[in-house]
C-alpha cells in the first residue's frame, strides 16, 4: 500500500502538471516541495536472496516552467533522508543514501514516455556487503494526454 502511495503522490504531481491544457502555457512558474515516507521489502543477493527491509523519507522538489509553446519544463530532485534497511533473517543493518536529479520537456503532440530512475547505496553497518537500492518509475502518456502505461519497480542489488 505504501508503494501505491507513493506513486500516487508522484503521478499525481506529475500529471496534474504534465497534462494540463494549452492554455497552461501561459501559467507561471510552478513549484511541488514534499516528503514521502515508506517501507519496501527487497531481496539480498548477497544473503541469499533473504528479504531486506528498507524505510527511507523521500523529499522530493518539482519545479515546472510552462516554455509559452504549449509545453512544460519539468525539473525534480530527489534526496533520501533517514534512510536504513535491515535484512529481516539476520539483522544485519545498511543506513541508506542518495540523490536524483531529473529534468525533461513536456511537449505536444504527444504521446510521449517518461522514465526516472532513482538508486541509492544501502552502506552496511557490519561487515556484510554493501547494497544498492534501485526504483524505476516510467510512464506513457498517449495522444490524447492520459497515461496508458505506468511502472513502478523496486530492487536490491549486491555491490560488495
Amino acid at each position: 500500500m505504501k508503494k501505491l502511495t507513493r506513486f500516487a503522490a508522484i503521478l499525481g504531481a506529475l500529471s496534474g502538471l504534465l497534462l494540463g491544457s494549452a492554455s497552461a502555457a501561459a501559467s507561471p512558474v510552478f513549484q511541488e516541495n514534499f516528503r514521502i515516507t515508506s517501507t519496501d521489502v527487497g531481496t539480498d543477493p548477497c544473503s541469499d536472496y533473504q528479504p531486506v527491509a528498507v524505510t527511507e523519507t523521500l523529499h522530493f522538489v518539482i519545479l515546472v516552467n510552462a516554455d509559452g509553446a504549449g509545453g512544460f519544463h519539468v525539473n525534480t530532485t530527489v534526496n533520501n533522508e533517514n534512510s536504513r534497511g535491515i535484512n529481516l533473517v539476520t539483522g544485519q543493518t545498511y543506513v541508506a543514501t542518495g540523490s536524483n536529479a531529473t529534468s525533461f520537456e513536456a511537449k505536444p503532440p504527444f504521446p510521449m514516455v517518461i522514465s526516472n530512475e532513482d538508486t541509492s547505496v544501502l552502506v552496511s553497518t557490519g561487515g556484510a556487503p554493501n547494497l544498492y537500492r534501485k526504483i524505476l518509475i516510467h510512464e506513457t502518456v498517449n495522444a490524447n494526454g492520459y497515461v496508458t502505461a505506468s511502472i513502478f519497480k523496486f530492487e536490491v542489488l549486491c555491490r560488495g
